[in-house]
């Protein structure tokens, strides 16, 4: 396993190219074309994302359809940003169509079209709430002010969280084990410089011993559509699960370190459009593990090696068109991602995996909201270390009912259906004795979401089961819960679900199902 030492190397070069990244694009700075704004002296608070006018005029509909077309078609002459005080102008404006040159619609469109102009500022994870304002100065030219309040964007903040897959696997399966904790620091610098640059850090110990780090800039050309993003990472851990064991996962504990993992990559993103973006990857990944796990489990890496080396290649395309990225009601996603686990230089590992993501999401009246996803996962190998095996259970990909289980396998789909009722949409306004809370959390805003859902699923399993019943049988779940959404991303989940297995219970997760 690699030593200390070597993991000072490791990180001694690997920091200093990406803390030196910022300076390197310091080049790339758009001087600005749009010109800075005075602050809104409107004291107004709103909802999230609102559109309203500030001046109206009476219009009547032409006899003919020509000259409705003709009489009805405005322009925005006028986009104005206020309240973006470290965002730059440029990163905001790239989201907008209204604000491009000859840009023209039809009047009944300009509420609707403003509104998903809103969701798009909203959705860049920079500000807690996007109002949007609009009024005609002519006939048939308006002007448009969003009024922004931007988010906190540094986060010096504790590890303190369990280290299992879920709340409900460390309370139910580990009886709330304060070993499995994972503790330490995690800085995340979001909007570095105002540009949208990520800076994150991580320094974690506890149940699994970890340092990450990771830059990450959006734009790196002129036209503002290519990204570059860099990371690297080292973990170990003397706790590890080596096997499954009645669709459970089996642990061992040992005084010496039993797993050490260390991968570093570089990424490049494309987003020509507003919705779609392009994701190419390279990394190299170098794992570890103790001789007591290869003699537990010869297939944990395969073939009893205690080694894992190998580079990746990967793609990935996303098309997100939705009102809320926290917790979508209106819109829908798709998700494509292809990994291909060893590149010829290494033979440790020769493995394909291609992963698709689908989710609708539908207002069906005022209150109510349809939601459903359909989630496939396909991988492709002659051998298949158990390490590399994941299947339900892991991430999100997860069949409610199921939370206490893994299916391994090597192809899985799961699809999720909810009905839920919106029953409170508003904002609580908390006070700030002197100025103990930041103003970026002072204003809250809370929505309660009743719900029934209904999820199904199968996961295929070519190895031999015989200690494992669940993988090669249909997995269906349905239950009721409530869904509580706040800032930042926060989503509480209470739910009681029952499963075809004859498993029930009430489950807690923070953190949105899809």
């Amino acid at each position: 396993m690699p030593s200390n030492t070597n993991f000072i190397y490791y990180f001694s070069f690997i920091c200093f190219c990406i803390l030196c990244l910022p300076i390197a694009l310091s080049a790339q700075e758009d001087k600005g074309t749009w010109k800075p704004l005075k602050q809104s002296q409107d004291k107004k608070e709103d909802k999230i994302i609102a559109v309203k006018k500030r001046k109206e005029h009476v219009h009547h509909r032409p006899d003919s359809i020509a000259s409705y077309l003709k009489r009805d078609s405005i322009k925005v002459v006028s986009v104005q940003l206020e309240g973006n005080r470290i965002t730059k102008d440029y990163i905001v404006r790239r989201e907008l169509i209204v604000d491009k040159p000859f840009f023209m619609l039809h009047r009944d469109k300009l509420h609707e079209t403003l509104e998903w102009e809103a969701h798009k500022i909203f959705n860049t994870q920079l500000f807690t709430h996007v109002d949007a304002y609009y009024k005609e100065i002519e006939a048939n030219e308006f002007e448009v002010i969003f009024v922004l309040k931007e988010r906190f964007y540094l986060f010096p903040l504790p590890i303190m969280e369990p280290a299992d897959r879920n709340l409900n696997e460390w309370v139910r399966n580990h009886n709330l084990d304060f070993r499995r904790i994972h503790y330490g620091f995690n800085l995340r610098h979001q909007n570095m410089r105002g540009r949208k640059e990520n800076l994150r850090m991580r320094l974690q110990l506890g149940f699994t011993q970890r340092f990450d780090l990771s830059y990450a800039v959006p734009y790196i050309n002129r036209k503002r559509t290519l990204g570059l993003e860099v990371s690297a990472s080292y973990a170990q851990n003397k706790t590890i699960n080596y096997k499954t064991l009645r669709d459970s996962l089996i642990f061992l504990r040992s005084d010496e370190v039993l797993l050490s993992r260390f991968n570093t990559g570089v990424g490049l993103h494309y987003r020509g459009q507003f919705f779609d973006q392009h994701y190419w990857n390279v990394a190299y990944n170098d794992r570890n593990i103790a001789d007591t796990i290869a003699y537990l489990n010869e297939d944990y890496f395969g073939r009893g090696q205690t080694r894992q080396r190998f580079f990746s290649l990967g793609y990935s395309y996303a098309y997100r068109k939705h009102d809320n990225n926290n917790y979508p009601l209106k819109g829908n996603e798709l998700r494509l991602q292809v990994r291909k686990d060893g590149l010829g230089i290494y033979d440790d590992i020769n493995m394909l995996t291609v992963n698709t993501f689908f989710s609708n999401f539908a207002p069906l009246s005022k209150r109510f909201y349809a939601s459903n996803a359909l989630i496939t996962k396909m991988s492709f190998a002659e051998e298949q270390p158990y390490f590399n095996l994941q299947g339900i259970g892991y991430g999100r990909d997860v069949i409610r009912g199921f939370e206490l289980n893994v299916i391994e396998s090597q192809h899985h789909f799961i699809s999720k259906n909810t009905l839920a009722f919106k029953a409170i949409d508003t904002d609580v306004q908390l006070k700030s004795p002197w100025g103990v809370i930041p103003k970026q959390f002072t204003k809250m805003p809370i929505a309660v979401f009743p719900k029934v859902y209904l999820d199904m699923g199968y996961a295929q399993n070519n190895n031999s089961l015989v200690d494992n019943r669940l993988a090669n049988t249909w997995l269906v779940g349905v239950g009721a819960g409530v869904d509580i959404v706040t800032y930042y991303d926060v989503v509480i989940r209470l739910e009681y679900t029952a499963n075809n297995h004859g498993m029930h219970g009430f489950y807690f997760d923070m953190r949105s199902s899809f």
